[in-house]
């Protein structure tokens, strides 16, 4: 599997591409919100606030139900674990991969200068890269 959040969102899965499948802008937003979260507990309150912010529609639940259904349909076999998207080990995400390069960066740059990485940036990176922590 093979996902792309920067620029345009692209979704591969055994060598098809799926992210035309997604239901239109929301389904994008929804699906990026979960893989960029996905090591984290998601509730049905993030998801409508990742989802509407403070303008929520007429009837939330069946909106965001609809949204995760033709998700899920969209991504089928990728599993979920509640409302967490449980991406497959195997999986190459662009961000997860430039988080990498920006966190092989630091650590290279702090080694030269040698100076030991600030509590902010561990911290950061243990957030966003919970393997890298």
């Amino acid at each position: 599997m093979r996902v792309q959040l920067c620029g345009r969102v692209c979704i591969e899965i055994d060598g098809a591409r799926r992210d035309s499948r997604l239901p239109g802008p929301q389904g994008r937003r929804l699906f990026c919100y979960l893989t960029i979260r996905r090591f984290a507990a998601v509730t049905r309150p993030d998801l409508c606030a990742a989802l509407w912010g403070d303008q929520p529609p007429a009837a939330p639940d069946s909106a965001r139900n609809a949204l995760l259904s033709g998700l899920r349909t969209t991504i089928q076999p990728v599993a979920f674990d509640g409302l967490r998207l449980a991406l497959p080990a195997s999986a190459w995400v662009d961000i997860d991969a430039a988080l990498r390069v920006y966190d092989s960066l630091v650590r290279l740059l702090c080694d030269e200068l040698g100076v030991v990485p600030s509590q902010p940036i561990r911290e950061l990176h243990a957030r966003l890269l919970p393997s890298a922590g």
